[in-house]
């Protein structure tokens, strides 16, 4: 909505020969300012899984924080989670103190599973109905590096 008062108002500006009028240029800002604070919070987890790639996690991440610092509000939350609520080591030996576990994790608009290095073979069976459990509340699912 935002981007089309813009544009609407650019394209007025246009008609009277490239002059946006100071009440014009007043409405786009004001606009501007209440859809930017319109926006509802999204919040997403990260299930770090024990040799979880520490890159991927801080690229999906600082994205979100650097998005909240330019809007100049919290339009992401974000928890890390993990396992049990144990410190989780990174593939390059890196701990990780979640900020909460699974059985501990509040609702979510979208996890991401952040992946080990190597695929662990067996032993994800407690994380698999977490995550079909998360699907059936209606969470958007995701993977970062061999998480998905």
């Amino acid at each position: 909505m935002h981007r089309l008062f813009v544009w609407l108002a650019a394209g007025r500006a246009h008609q009277n020969n490239g002059m946006m009028s100071s009440k014009l240029k007043s409405e786009a800002e004001e606009h501007a300012t209440e859809s930017l604070h319109d926006l509802r919070v999204l919040r997403i987890g990260f299930l770090l899984l024990e040799n979880f790639s520490l890159i991927a996690l801080g690229t999906a991440v600082d994205p979100l924080r650097i998005a909240n610092m330019l809007v100049e509000r919290t339009v992401y939350e974000y928890e890390l989670i993990g396992t049990s609520g144990d410190i989780v080591r990174s593939s390059d030996g890196i701990r990780v103190v979640p900020d909460k576990s699974m059985a501990e994790a509040s609702k979510f608009d979208a996890v991401f599973v952040v992946g080990p290095n190597p695929i662990p073979r067996k032993g994800i069976g407690g994380i698999m109905d977490w995550l079909r459990l998360q699907a059936r509340q209606g969470i958007a699912l995701g993977g970062l590096d061999t998480g998905s």
